[in-house]
């Protein structure tokens, strides 16, 4: 069964205010050291899957999950493998153009002690 093949976990949503949880929400099955492109907006009644090195080494997917379809939502990158530039480069190489591009924080400050 394909989704034994996505890695998830059981996040509840509780924002929207109505009191009503929704699972899988976008920004919990990110990690803290990736660099992520948006492809598209995440419904918040969406099921969402991750699925690490799924595309490339180092390259994890997001997708919708709904019964036996999946559409790719998001592409995270692991900042140990690849700079910004280098996920930029590997998006456009593929076709892909992100909604939003968040490049990870501290894989993005310069060390001004550095010669």
């Amino acid at each position: 069964m394909a989704s034994g093949w996505f890695t998830s976990s059981h996040v509840l949503d509780q924002r929207a205010g109505s009191g009503v949880a929704l699972p899988y929400h976008f920004a919990h099955l990110v990690l803290g050291e990736e660099h992520v492109a948006l492809l598209t907006v995440p419904v918040r009644s969406n099921r969402l899957r991750r699925k690490d090195d799924l595309l490339d080494d180092g390259v994890a997917a997001i997708f919708r999950w709904a019964g036996a379809d999946a559409e790719l939502l998001g592409i995270c990158f692991e900042v140990g493998q690849f700079t910004v530039g280098q996920a930029a480069q590997w998006l456009a190489e593929r076709g892909f153009t992100p909604l939003l591009f968040v490049p990870n924080a501290r894989a993005a400050t310069v060390d001004l002690d550095a010669p």
